[in-house]
């Protein structure tokens, strides 16, 4: 079935393009922030989009955790002298946020079959892009729903940026998927193919683009 197919093969390459392209613009705008703000931005840890260094840390942990995987510890802050950590197992040693090139970081371990390290690789790698999308999403309807002071608006643009600056994919992210990926697309195909699934029936423009599709093979 070619709709399973292309639904296997292009929903998360269209995942991973986001995550990509979302991290390479928010590199760019923590750049130029960091000589305009100078310490607040880099040696104070992300401090101006914490929200969404928490948002994209937990992500990657809850996914991991809900896979099977084991959490080691959970930083928010690590480049500075004193990491802030939102969960660590005792006697688990942290590493040094500036050698990882990172403002926060996820310490887990994979556990399980083959096919479990596979999703935990998949699913831990790509979980803050699929939670930035879901966080900006509900804050752009709790702001139509709720907001009516410029205050209010405010702070839903503040946490709309910070959301955004956390959905993107690094590239050791998608170092970290890559091995797991083959497996779980195999799996998704099958899936899809027995189901009889289309994730393409909201979007009929779409499908009528696919190769095969509109003419019935």
């Amino acid at each position: 079935m070619l709709i399973a197919l292309y639904a296997t093969l292009l929903l998360p390459l269209a995942l991973v393009a986001v995550g990509l392209v979302v991290g390479a613009l928010t590199s760019v705008v923590d750049s130029v922030l960091s000589v305009v703000l100078g310490p607040l931005i880099y040696r104070g840890g992300g401090t101006l989009f914490l929200p969404g260094v928490i948002m994209h840390e937990l992500a990657h942990a809850v996914f991991l955790f809900v896979t099977g995987a084991k959490i080691g510890a959970i930083v928010v802050r690590a480049d500075s002298r004193h990491p802030w950590t939102l969960y660590r197992l005792r006697g688990v040693p942290l590493s040094d946020g500036a050698s990882r090139h990172c403002t926060g970081y996820v310490l887990f371990s994979l556990r399980g079959p083959f096919l479990l390290k596979s999703f935990q690789r998949v699913l831990g790698s790509a979980a803050p892009t699929v939670v930035g999308i879901l966080c900006m999403g509900g804050i752009v309807g709790l702001a139509i729903t709720y907001c009516t002071t410029w205050w209010q608006y405010v702070i839903c643009i503040y946490l709309f940026v910070c959301a955004l600056n956390g959905s993107g994919m690094s590239t050791l992210d998608v170092k970290d998927m890559l091995p797991g990926l083959p497996v779980c697309l195999i799996v998704v195909y099958v899936v899809l193919l027995v189901t009889q699934c289309d994730p393409f029936a909201a979007y009929p423009a779409i499908e009528a683009m696919l190769p095969g599709v509109g003419s019935g093979f």
